[in-house]
């Protein structure tokens, strides 16, 4: 799926060519043929499958503000695939993975994204039916503490995830041999270790040293 950032992007790339703009993309008329691209998605449509999504309305806000380049978001921006990130608490994981999520949703890369509170999650069953539904995935918190209905859940999000070929970010206050151990299951840590790049950020937390708004 072709995706122009502006119509003077285009022009650019095809000087000699004539561009038809219509609301949701341009026709590029070639010597050989039409070309279709796709606009980015509006903030508002990111926003809308966020929230569709149950993304937490706090990292919603700030991604739509984001300024600041963190260690954690300068790591993620830079993978081609999923990521598996870990570091302590307040580093900023989650919210560099809401960020780059929401990047791919601007431009179609992902269309129905989900967040999966491990620390939080209420019903396991619900999101055993929700994977099927969403083509992209965020465990967030996946550390050695959580339970067996969890920890099932997360093994078959992970096999689910790399049989339908869905892209996956896990943020983790655990390294990955510690996470490694605790899913216990030698084929899921080889399909993870295809599926995502591991990256591990170091820093203060965030949290505590971010000053006062």
């Amino acid at each position: 799926m072709l995706v122009a950032k502006s119509l003077s992007e285009l022009e650019r790339r095809f000087p000699d060519s004539m561009i038809y703009e219509q609301e949701s993309c341009y026709f590029v008329f070639t010597k050989t043929g039409v070309i279709r691209f796709l606009k980015p998605r509006s903030k508002e449509e990111v926003v809308k499958r966020l929230k569709e999504g149950r993304f937490p309305r706090k990292y919603i806000t700030a991604i739509m503000k984001e300024k600041e380049r963190t260690e954690a978001l300068k790591a993620v921006l830079s993978v081609k695939k999923g990521v598996f990130l870990s570091g302590k608490a307040g580093v900023g994981k989650t919210f560099a993975c809401i960020l780059k999520i929401a990047f791919l949703l601007r431009n179609y890369k992902v269309n129905l994204p989900l967040y999966v509170p491990l620390q939080n999650l209420g019903d396991v069953f619900e999101y055993k039916k929700l994977i099927w539904l969403y083509d992209s995935f965020l465990l967030d918190d996946l550390n050695p503490n959580l339970g067996e209905w969890e920890r099932k859940l997360v093994v078959e999000t992970i096999y689910h995830a790399y049989n339908e070929d869905k892209l996956l970010f896990i943020t983790s206050n655990a390294n990955f041999k510690a996470v490694a151990h605790f899913l216990k299951e030698e084929p899921l840590i080889s399909r993870l270790l295809e599926m995502c790049e591991i990256k591990t950020v170091r820093g203060e937390d965030l949290r505590v040293t971010k000053s006062p708004q």
